[in-house]
């Protein structure tokens, strides 16, 4: 991500109004572009009982029931 300011969103078709695939020359679309640093690969680490998004930098735990509920 670094220097880029924002990432690829994927999009790599253009449509028009009503949904249709239309050719994305001239049109101003993002499919047209594909501008943006790339995803990492992988995405996810694991990190013992935390995963990492390489993407955004968020951390959470593995486990879903921290609190331990019944």
């Amino acid at each position: 991500m670094s220097g880029a300011g924002y990432l690829q969103t994927g999009q790599v078709t253009c449509h028009d109004a009503a949904g249709c695939l239309i050719d994305c020359s001239g049109g101003g679309q993002d499919g047209a572009f594909q501008r943006g640093a790339s995803w990492p690969k992988p995405r996810f680490n694991i990190e013992g009982e935390s995963v990492r998004d390489r993407l955004t930098d968020l951390v959470w735990s593995r486990n879903a029931n921290l609190a331990n509920f019944p």
